[in-house]
């Protein structure tokens, strides 16, 4: 449907909802490519895990936002730092999260598990702010008009509310449910 959208336009003028299914599908797959290959290379090379003390709530939360703060900069970037910093960034996530699989078993996934929506979502939207620029320069090189600023502007706000919503409800479900579980489960 993405690609329909992009190919045989329905108007000459872009909607906003557009740019943001088109940049959130680019963010989500940016995030679970990267993701992805570090979570393999870390199960192929048995990669090994240094543990260290459990963080609290707000070191979570500045963490995931230091990692929001680098995907969404390819806005201003031409989404160059999302493409190759963030690609980087998401990659050595997954391959450390692979390494506790490999250290641990099945108590990483289960005590990740109910913050996981939360963070993934908070990173795919970070990826989608700053892959934007590749869906406005394409439509803007094929002819098409875009919706006014305020639109954009708009769009990027709640976006960045949303994201932000998202890492501080992530952060919290990691300190109150997943560090007492692991706890609980031991290694």
């Amino acid at each position: 449907m993405l690609l329909l959208m992009l190919l045989r336009p329905e108007s000459r003028t872009v909607s906003t909802r557009q740019i943001a299914a088109i940049s959130l599908a680019l963010g989500g797959a940016l995030a679970a490519l990267a993701f992805g290959a570090g979570w393999y290379l870390a199960v192929q090379s048995k990669a090994t895990l240094t543990t260290g003390q459990v963080p609290d709530w707000l070191e979570l939360l500045l963490n995931n936002l230091r990692a929001s703060l680098i995907l969404s900069s390819g806005l201003v970037t031409g989404s160059l730092v999302t493409l190759f910093v963030g690609s980087f960034s998401l990659f050595f996530t997954g391959a450390s999260f692979g390494a506790a699989v490999l250290a641990y078993g099945l108590v990483p996934v289960l005590t990740a598990g109910p913050h996981i929506p939360f963070e993934l979502a908070g990173l795919v939207m970070a990826s989608g702010i700053g892959l934007s620029p590749l869906p406005l320069a394409w439509f803007l090189l094929s002819g098409r008009d875009l919706p006014p600023r305020r639109n954009l502007v708009r769009l990027a706000a709640y976006s960045f509310l949303a994201m932000f919503t998202f890492f501080v409800t992530a952060s919290w479900v990691e300190v109150e449910f997943a560090f007492p579980l692991a706890d609980r489960l031991g290694p």
